[in-house]
């Protein structure tokens, strides 16, 4: 509904709308004059006041002016950069239990959408595992840099650096070394990580000068330029600026649901012949290598012999006999490798893409898990390996980025018959 509209709604026009859904990317959804409208800052059964930005003809954008009726849900938000406009915690208003339901109910609906699946009449419930701490938990953090030479989360949709305002994700200690070690080259970007032992690493990105071929130029700024990460008894070297999961406690879950499952797939295959030969696993987009001495561990556990074969990578310390680092292109690498017994494939947000899952279904392994960060792209690709030959059998989805809408979703897939 609207405040006196006599016409159809324009950009500017305030509205009354009642929130019905959580969509894809934080935002809500509401309608209005049957257009789909998309507003931030809110929560299904919420009736809002809000002002639209953007009126197309099937959908519009509005942005909230004053929650009406609020859900008992609500909660004060803990971000202080979020409450000044930065998108960092986009659902910092959210109670915590309820904001990892939200996840789930989108994971669900772009399974629907996107990859025709509905774990319902699969008989598939997603398992939710909500990660510790909810504040102060991230480990790595990329900031802007204001005009000023301050550094700070960037305004949600914007380049604008909201500076001066604490984002209640960082870990308190990076975060209080990245500002202790300010000011910084306007219009650069900060990259900071703790490590393990709690050592702080920050470098400055910043575009190169006139005439200069490189992408970006990184100076170190403070502490060692290489962060050292334990996980299950393994050390793993990752620079600064390097990809490593946000969550403090992250490589310790995941590293516990890849175990589980490869102890289920083993013993499926647990046979005199399986054991008597060398067992292959593909860690596909591998890093530098982290699920692949989970994998190698599990099996030993169960008492086989494996050899991991890592895609994509750029070897850690931590390094065994038992694990193989490939670098290059996973869809051109595949093609040489050994028959795989088990494949995690765990691709960035932009999903693993069809070269490389239809490269994995044409090998036939036993059991894929298969891991993603963007519930649309985990959707489309559990979509090519259902067309590949490969159900769903299991779902658990982390809540790993708290007070975001961010979260990680692993799959367990077998062979259809």
């Amino acid at each position: 509904m609207s405040d006196d509209l006599a016409a159809s709604p324009a950009v500017g026009d305030v509205v009354v709308l009642d929130v019905l859904r959580p969509a894809a990317g934080g935002e809500f959804i509401a309608t209005l004059d049957n257009r789909v409208v998309f507003i931030s800052g809110v929560i299904p059964g919420e009736k809002v006041r809000a002002r639209l930005t953007q009126v197309k003809k099937n959908f519009a954008r509005a942005r909230l002016i004053e929650v009406v009726e609020p859900s008992a849900q609500r909660v004060a938000g803990a971000c202080a950069a979020a409450s000044q406009g930065a998108g960092c915690c986009d659902y910092h208003h959210i109670a915590p239990d309820v904001a990892g339901q939200l996840k789930v109910e989108v994971l669900q609906d772009c399974l629907r959408r996107i990859g025709q699946i509905d774990t319902t009449e699969l008989g598939i419930t997603p398992q939710l595992r909500s990660l510790e701490p909810t504040t102060g938990w991230r480990t790595r953090v990329r900031l802007g840099v204001d005009a000023q030479g301050h550094a700070g989360q960037r305004r949600a949709q914007s380049r604008e650096v909201v500076a001066g305002h604490t984002c209640s994700q960082v870990e308190p200690t990076l975060w209080a070394q990245i500002h202790n070690c300010g000011p910084y080259t306007p219009g650069s970007e900060v990259v900071a990580g703790i490590d393990s032992a709690g050592a702080v690493g920050i470098v400055e990105v910043r575009a190169p000068s006139r005439g200069r071929r490189a992408r970006t130029v990184t100076t170190a700024v403070a502490g060692p330029r290489l962060l050292n990460q334990d996980v299950a008894g393994h050390t793993f070297t990752v620079p600064v600026e390097g990809f490593w999961q946000a969550h403090s406690q992250a490589p310790q879950a995941y590293d516990a649901v890849i175990a589980d499952w490869v102890r289920v797939v083993l013993g499926a295959d647990d046979s005199e012949q399986s054991s008597a030969r060398e067992l292959i696993a593909w860690d596909l987009f591998g890093g530098v290598g982290v699920f692949a001495h989970t994998i190698v561990r599990a099996a030993q556990q169960a008492q086989f012999a494996l050899v991991a074969h890592v895609v994509d990578s750029e070897p850690g310390r931590g390094d065994s006999d038992a694990v193989v680092f490939h670098g290059g292109d996973c869809a051109k690498v595949i093609p040489n490798l050994p028959h795989p017994d088990i494949v995690v494939c765990d691709p960035p947000r932009q999903g693993a893409g069809e070269s490389v899952i239809r490269g994995v279904c044409e090998r036939k392994p036993g059991a894929v898990i298969h891991v993603g960060c963007d519930p649309a792209t985990f959707a489309r690709d559990i979509a090519t390996w259902a067309d590949g030959g490969y159900r769903l059998a299991e779902l658990v989805v982390f809540d790993a980025f708290p007070a975001t809408h961010h979260s990680e979703t692993f799959a367990l897939l077998v062979p259809a018959t």
